[in-house]
This record gives structure tokens, C-alpha cells and sequence, in this order.
């Protein structure tokens, strides 16, 4: 596991195998406005860990955003039930550069 900063907007990791860089978002973990808002209910770095076997398998959309699960689906991550996780693609920047 990555170190992770802190940054304004959450916790960032990485880089992945791959280079990339993820941003675990403070809302959504419930800081700030829920409106419009998964939240997740897993660790930041079990988040990350999802992150990374999606990168290294390129388990993107055609819109390049990252999907992924836990243990085959057999875990929840989501408050709401989620058993999948949709990781947009402005999220794998880097905090520094997506709060300028």
C-alpha cells in the first residue's frame, strides 16, 4: 500500500503500478453535502486497493471511467447497497493538480 496525502479534498494515493493517481473524496465519506452522493462504506485504502485491480486490469467504459468490486461483488461498499463502484475518470488525477 501507497502512502497517502492529505489534501483539502481527501486522502490522495499512488501511484499505481500503471502511474496513475487516485483521490479518495472527503464527501464522499459524508463531509460536507450528501446531496447528490454516494458514500461509501469501506476504508480509503480498501478504496484504493479496488482502484488499483481496476487499473491493472483496464476495467474501464468507453468513457474511460474505472469499474470495480470487492471479493467478486460479495461485499457492499456503498451505503445504499452498491456491490460495484464506478470510479470517474477526475478522480485519478493527481489533488494538487484538480484543486487549481
Amino acid at each position: 500500500m501507497s502512502t497517502n496525502l492529505v489534501t483539502p479534498a481527501g486522502l490522495e494515493y499512488g501511484p499505481t503500478v500503471n502511474g496513475k493517481m487516485y483521490l479518495s473524496m472527503f464527501k464522499h465519506r459524508g463531509i460536507g453535502s450528501r446531496k447528490h452522493k454516494n458514500m461509501w462504506c469501506i476504508l480509503p485504502d480498501t478504496e484504493y486497493d479496488i482502484f488499483c485491480n481496476s487499473d491493472k486490469g483496464n476495467l474501464r467504459d468507453a468513457s474511460q471511467n474505472y469499474w470495480g468490486v470487492l471479493q467478486n461483488g460479495q461485499v457492499t461498499l456503498g451505503e445504499k447497497g452498491e456491490r460495484i463502484s464506478k470510479i470517474a475518470l477526475f478522480l485519478r488525477f493527481s489533488a494538487r493538480r484538480y484543486l487549481r
